[in-house]
């Protein structure tokens, strides 16, 4: 059985008690291979409670068995499930043994592109973009390996070469992948990888040298290039303003690249964890250390500091609506987005979590 304890107090902030009653774990599987990393998705919600009231795998992506008996760890392997809301598997697509491969989920959760090669010199890489039904959507080569995420609608993808090939065009691959655009007028400096669809799938980001910002629309033309203050660590493009949030060690930069001006800057930031736009584009700020602060900048508002019960802090896993902060095995402290309402969920059942 899983129960609540609802936080009511939380440094300056207060918040109203919500009976959250009684959660169930939907389903539980003990798997033949090890979990390399899950998806998860809501089969219902209800309005009077902050946490949905089913959540299941939508898929898994299995880890190399082989890979993690020898060293135990976790790498992407050859086989990703499709689950439904019974735990049930509902397809399965397993890869030729390889050990070139990389796989990229679409910002939205809702796609699974693979990207692979069998032999270190081979031509051609392959991708293959399936849906969140396990279906295969469509899939291309290129020359020489690239990394290619899809977009949001699953409708085209950006390919970034390896770092050993830092200097060969970035691919587009546009109209479901029936037409490749190459880009290449770039500056040939370090890549630091960074790069974010819009929600819609509407524009790319990219930074390179982490100080270049590049953004294209879904024809592959660039909407928009300029060079910032160099140290540009990660960036997270806004859902419906023109807004990019560009983020250093010590500070934050939202930026609107249409107007081609700063809308705020946030200085005197340390240990945080993620930037994240929600609804309405209101940036929210995570800091993680042994304390917790979350921030919406946008309004100048804090929402609620705390300090973590336990040593041991993870790393939060974030949705849309929730921020989930392991603590422990059986222990969790969750905020919701909507209520900005903690809660500290307990597990008082043992579930085999292998």
């Amino acid at each position: 059985m899983l129960s609540v304890i609802l936080l009511i107090s939380l440094g300056a902030a207060e918040f109203k008690v919500r009976d959250m009653g009684e959660l169930k774990a939907v389903w539980k599987r003990k798997l033949d291979i090890p979990v390399y990393s899950i998806v998860m998705n809501f089969a219902s919600t209800s309005k009077v409670n902050i946490l949905p009231r089913k959540w299941y795998v939508k898929y898994a992506i299995m880890a190399d068995k082989n890979f993690f008996e020898k060293t135990k760890k976790l790498v992407p392997g050859n086989i990703i499930r499709w689950y439904d809301e019974k735990g049930q598997k509902k397809r399965e697509f397993r890869l030729k043994v390889t050990p070139y491969r990389d796989i990229k989920i679409s910002k939205n959760k809702k796609f699974v592109g693979i990207n692979y090669y069998e032999h270190a010199n081979d031509s051609f890489s392959t991708f293959i973009l399936f849906d969140d039904r396990g279906e295969e959507l469509w899939r291309t080569s290129s020359k020489p390996w690239i990394i290619v995420t899809p977009s949001p609608d699953g409708k085209w993808a950006v390919g970034i070469p390896e770092w050993e090939y830092r200097g060969n065009p970035i691919i587009f691959y546009l109209e479901k992948g029936a037409k490749k655009l190459e880009f290449s007028d770039y500056p040939k400096v370090e890549f630091n990888g960074n790069h974010d669809f819009t929600l819609s799938g509407d524009y790319w980001a990219w930074v390179i040298g982490k100080q270049w910002l590049f953004i294209f629309n879904r024809r592959g033309e660039i909407v928009f290039n300029q060079k910032f203050e160099s140290g540009i660590r990660e960036i997270e493009m806004a859902n419906e303003r023109p807004y990019i949030a560009l983020y250093y060690p010590e500070k934050i930069v939202l930026f609107d690249w249409k107007k081609e001006k700063t809308v705020k800057e946030i200085n005197k930031v340390t240990k945080f964890d993620k930037i994240l736009f929600l609804p309405g584009d209101t940036l929210l700020l995570i800091c993680h250390a042994d304390e917790i602060t979350i921030k919406y900048f946008l309004k100048d508002e804090i929402v609620g500091a705390f300090k973590l019960p336990e040593k041991h802090y993870r790393r939060p896993y974030i949705t849309d609506r929730i921020v989930i902060f392991p603590v422990d095995i059986k222990k969790q402290m969750i905020f919701d987005l909507s209520s900005k309402s903690f809660i500290r969920l307990v597990i008082n059942e043992e579930i085999d979590r292998r």
